[in-house]
């Protein structure tokens, strides 16, 4: 009787870790059909608000060219206002997108001989719009003897720019500076330094985290996803770089991107 006990203690044990494999496959599985759900959607969604906002940044572009005819300042800075806006939310939709890409598998890179003065020249275009109603320029130093890098350039100029469009969003007054450096170490430094708001110490990390907002509350001042520096330090993985911060509340914040000269295959 006491070896038909044990015996079917242990058959019941059996039965019953089998269930829980079970459940958990079912579990897993129902988990992974929602991530995959909730990208598709992330991705469809953004495509659709992507094609809206370029159209109407397009035609607010022509309005202020007075392509349609001349119109009073007033009515100009209500345009650019409303580009302004508009570039916000474009913003949004493609840190959404990449990472939606990224989620998804997408990682590859296009890897290729990168000019860096070209690049940093596309990228002070791209951020200047955002300069507007701030009593400072984005400072840009290139220091001597910068060769050319082996990278994939769009990631490159992603990153710079999601890291450019924090400084200067928590930046209202002193200085942001991208400075260029070719490092000992046969690395090319990109060194984002700015004189803001600054990140506790202990917080740091969690700001290459998705969705993540130091500041969470209904009441923040400062706008955004809390999507551009997970983005951006997936992005630095991909091309063989990494991404260093340095900062103190109240005196600013330095994001330091190092990449190596040549590609590593």
């Amino acid at each position: 009787a006491l070896f038909y006990g044990y015996f079917a203690h242990i058959v019941h044990g059996e039965k019953a870790l089998k269930l829980q494999a079970h459940i958990r496959q079912i579990i897993a599985e129902h988990l992974a059909e929602a991530e995959r759900l909730k990208s598709e959607f992330l991705r469809n969604t953004t495509h659709e608000l992507r094609t809206p906002l370029t159209t109407i940044m397009g035609y607010s572009d022509l309005l202020i060219e007075e392509a349609f005819g001349p119109i009073t300042e007033a009515q100009k800075g209500a345009v650019a206002r409303l580009m302004e806006s508009a570039r916000g939310l474009l913003t949004i939709v493609e840190q959404i997108l990449d990472l939606s890409k990224l989620e998804k598998g997408e990682r590859a890179s296009s890897i290729r001989r990168q000019d860096v003065k070209a690049l940093i020249n596309q990228l002070r275009r791209e951020i200047a719009p955002l300069e507007s109603g701030k009593p400072y320029k984005v400072q840009y130093e290139i220091g001597p003897g910068i060769p050319a890098v082996e990278t994939d350039g769009e990631k490159l100029k992603r990153v710079l720019s999601n890291i450019l469009s924090n400084a200067l969003k928590f930046t209202d007054r002193g200085e942001v500076k991208l400075s260029v450096i070719k490092e000992s170490t046969g690395e090319l430094s990109f060194a984002i330094a700015d004189t803001g708001i600054g990140i506790p110490k202990e917080k740091i990390p969690l700001i290459f985290e998705s969705f993540r907002q130091l500041d969470g509350s209904q009441t923040r001042q400062h706008g955004g996803t809390g999507l551009g520096m997970a983005v951006s330090k997936i992005l630095v993985d991909l091309i063989g770089g990494r991404i260093e911060v340095e900062s103190e509340v109240g005196r600013g914040s330095i994001f330091r991107v190092s990449i190596p000269l040549v590609a590593h295959s």
